[in-house]
């Protein structure tokens, strides 16, 4: 049985288990010091973090330390383990393990439609894709994360143009 399916409510979720998700165990296990449940989104929101630094196929240095800058000081990490999962998650082999609706839905589960807390993680992908100016395949990486959540087109289309000055698309 697939994690996926326990997200969606088909089947049994004692008959399966996260050993399913190999990317996801992995971070987990640099986590330990956090109840599984944290862990689990935590690793899920630096799984994304990495997806969308890989999304224009290529990793910079200021995205790599923006990452590891956001799990320090937005996402409570201490500087080793912040490292640690940031290797972790831009790690091309294990970023393209699991699909970005599964990410996506260990969050949804998570955040279970607060807008607020959905704002504040998307506004932690615009951060990273400003590392360097938002490229167009940046920007929909976050509306399909955004879109997954719950949210709309026109709310998206609000937090981007918070970051409009960083957008690729608009330079000249």
């Amino acid at each position: 049985m697939h994690f996926l399916n326990r997200l969606f409510g088909q089947g049994d979720a004692s008959q399966s288990s996260d050993s399913e998700w190999p990317a996801l165990e992995a971070l987990e296990k640099k986590l330990n010091r956090l109840d599984s449940g944290d862990a689990k989104v935590l690793a899920a929101k630096a799984l994304l973090m990495g997806r969308l630094a890989y999304a224009d196929s290529e990793i910079s240095k200021t995205e790599k330390a923006a990452i590891e800058t956001i799990l320090q000081e937005d996402l409570g990490l201490n500087s080793s383990e912040a490292k640690c999962v940031t290797e972790l998650s831009l790690e091309k082999n294990i970023s393209e393990i699991i699909h970005t609706h599964h990410l996506v839905g260990i969050l949804r589960e998570h955040f279970d439609f607060d807008t607020l807390q959905i704002d504040q993680f998307l506004k932690i992908l615009f951060r990273i894709a400003c590392a360097e100016d938002i490229s167009e395949e940046e920007s929909e990486n976050i509306w399909v994360v955004a879109n997954g959540l719950g949210m709309t087109r026109k709310r998206f289309m609000e937090l981007r143009s918070e970051f409009r000055d960083h957008l690729s698309v608009l330079k000249f």
